[in-house]
């Protein structure tokens, strides 16, 4: 991870009165805020109370998302916003001991862990980008991998697709190299044939075609 995870979900501290109800990322002040989920903004709070400048949002999971202690926020109350989208920057507002994002996740009205979040909230904060190296999680903790996924699986067919070409290419020369090899033969015995008198001439020249026919044909005289 890129910050340090400063303060865990649940544990009792001194500047609190109770458990702490998110986790803390130790961000500089003016870092990029962007959001971890589809969803709209519910909330801008104004920085009068202990969370200070921050936001809200209810995701398309139907759960509440909030960042807090910022120092700027750059959506409004009814803002649609999607996975990555600049929501503002961190700072040390409200009752903040020193520059650090707060997170915090609520399902039904209660506080949850975040904890396995929080990789995939360190791989978008900051102006570097999103990380792709960081396994995403969503809150049950799986990994949402479908679209890496996809690419790979799209890979492997492509080259199966090519091994397949190739193996009937090779089997397409082997087979006509037989079959020159066949025809070269029955030619060559049956000049060798022509040269017998009467009936074992014809005889001869029969029997040899009939074989190449067979073989040609796949076995299917009898």
């Amino acid at each position: 991870m890129k910050f340090r995870l400063s303060s865990s979900y649940g544990v009792m501290e001194e500047v609190r009165n109770g458990p702490h109800t998110g986790v803390d990322l130790a961000v500089p002040e003016g870092t990029t805020l962007r959001s971890i989920i589809d969803g709209v903004v519910t909330n801008v709070f104004d920085g009068s109370g202990n969370i200070g400048e921050g936001v809200k949002i209810l995701g398309e999971d139907k759960r509440e998302y909030i960042y807090g202690h910022m120092s700027d926020v750059d959506v409004k109350v009814g803002d649609k916003v999607h996975f990555g989208d600049v929501l503002g920057e961190s700072g040390n507002t409200g009752n903040s001991t020193a520059p650090h994002l707060h997170f915090g996740v609520k399902e039904d009205g209660e506080f949850v862990d975040p904890s396995v979040l929080a990789p995939k909230l360190d791989s978008i904060t900051g102006d570097i980008g999103i990380d792709k190296s960081v396994p995403w999680y969503d809150i049950e903790g799986r990994v949402d991998l479908a679209m890496e996924s996809a690419k790979e699986n799209m890979k492997e067919e492509f080259k199966e697709m090519i091994y397949d070409f190739l193996r009937a290419v090779r089997d397409v020369v082997i087979e006509l190299a037989d079959i020159i090899a066949l025809l070269g033969g029955g030619i060559f015995i049956i000049l060798g044939a022509w040269k017998l008198k009467n009936a074992n001439r014809w005889v001869s020249i029969i029997f040899v075609s009939r074989i190449l026919i067979k073989v040609l044909l796949g076995g299917y005289i009898g």
